[in-house]
């Protein structure tokens, strides 16, 4: 969080707040950018963009004049996303400790696993993460964070005995399906999209540069992935603005990038 916060404060004057993009229309080389913003609509001209958006809000975005290779639609349209949910519920003091155990928690139980999430920090309260994907994590967006938090820590009462009568009532939620800018966790391959549209994610064309987890090859769905791509893409910009050849970590079939979700 520290690296993000410092290279948002060196740009400060250059980020632009509440602009939610909706067209993207081409123009000869470059793109005529149309955003949503609290003061109506509004246009900005570009050479050279980067889509650092997960695809389930790209797909969402009307593409005018931008011609596509089918590979890139196809990756565009159809890339699955998990469907993970965090659940995080308070302790008055970390039961899971006093038995011997770090509080990781592998299961057949509707949480699936659970982490300490007050790990290394000082007092006596603590906290597990209670995480759930797939038809369970949807589920657990389902009433208020306290329903879905009694649904799921029965599970946590059988794995440290004793341990739900210490609860705080302390419960926060974040499910990632329903949250409105990523429309889902991170990218997860479904059956057959290995070989169908693998490396595409990345793949630039003409001036449009794309970037987030979901294009990062080798580290799809990790942060070290989106941090890989935001490299990549920025060596692929500075290639084309120069003239120079791209760098071999870009190469002019697939730039690898990759941006923002954190799979913990």
């Amino acid at each position: 969080q520290q690296l993000v916060d410092e290279l948002a404060r060196r740009v400060a004057p250059q980020i632009q707040r509440r602009h939610r993009l909706e067209a993207i229309r081409g123009r000869g080389k470059g793109y005529t950018l149309t955003f949503q913003t609290d003061g109506g609509a509004k246009d900005e001209l570009a050479d050279v963009v980067i889509l650092a958006i997960p695809f389930t809000l790209l797909r969402e975005v009307k593409l005018v004049n931008v011609e596509l290779p089918p590979v890139k639609q196809k990756s565009i349209q159809e890339l699955g996303y998990g469907t993970n949910a965090k659940v995080l519920v308070g302790f008055r003091n970390r039961p899971w400790i006093e038995q011997g155990y770090t509080g990781s928690t592998y299961s057949d139980e509707v949480f699936q696993l659970s982490w300490d999430n007050s790990f290394l920090q000082p007092g006596a309260e603590g906290g597990l993460t209670l995480y759930s994907g797939g038809r369970l994590g949807l589920e657990s967006g389902n009433g208020t964070a306290e329903e879905a938090a009694a649904r799921l820590v029965p599970g946590i009462g059988r794995a440290y005995p004793g341990a739900l009568p210490n609860r705080t009532g302390k419960v926060s939620r974040f499910h990632w399906p329903t949250f409105p800018w990523t429309k889902g966790s991170y990218s997860c391959y479904k059956p057959g999209q290995w070989t169908t549209i693998a490396n595409a994610e990345g793949m630039p064309v003409g001036n449009l540069f794309f970037a987030g987890e979901h294009c990062s090859y080798d580290f799809q769905g990790y942060m070290n992935g989106a941090a890989q791509s935001g490299l990549d893409v920025a060596k692929g910009v500075m290639a084309l603005l120069s003239g120079a050849p791209a760098d071999s970590g870009a190469s002019a079939m697939s730039v690898e990038v990759g941006a923002t979700e954190e799979r913990r």
